[in-house]
């Protein structure tokens, strides 16, 4: 754990300095798709917290700035970033070619894979793409 926050202290200190506009950072504007629950989302009383959220405030706080969180809907994440809205994305983004083309990722800092679960009685041998 942590070597993995070390490489992902190192990527937002990277990703924060190689704006345009060389500064000193007081703060790190990230971007992030509320809601996606665990990863992202607002309490009842409206804080946000979860992984993505914890994670980047940790790292924030250990190369001393201060994380401003901002929100962007999942579709407008990458225009948003390359517009400057913000400094990094940190929305448990699955890296793909496509992706890999418009932005510089980080090592990833977590894996998710995915299951589907279905009743033992449900026939899935005819399961393809379209019927899924």
């Amino acid at each position: 754990m942590k070597k993995l926050l070390t490489v992902s202290l190192l990527s937002l200190a990277v990703a924060a300095a190689s704006s345009a506009h060389a500064r000193d950072y007081d703060n790190v504007r990230i971007g992030v798709d509320v809601p996606y629950e665990p990863m992202e989302y607002r309490t009842a009383e409206g804080e946000l917290t979860g992984f993505d959220i914890d994670l980047g405030n940790a790292l924030c706080e250990r190369i001393g700035v201060t994380c401003e969180w901002v929100e962007q809907e999942w579709d407008g994440i990458i225009p948003g970033l390359m517009s400057r809205n913000y400094d990094a994305i940190m929305s448990s983004m699955t890296i793909n070619d496509e992706r890999r083309q418009q932005v510089l990722f980080s090592d990833p800092y977590i894996t998710m894979p995915s299951a589907w679960f279905a009743p033992s009685s449900l026939d899935i041998s005819e399961a393809n793409e379209e019927t899924l």
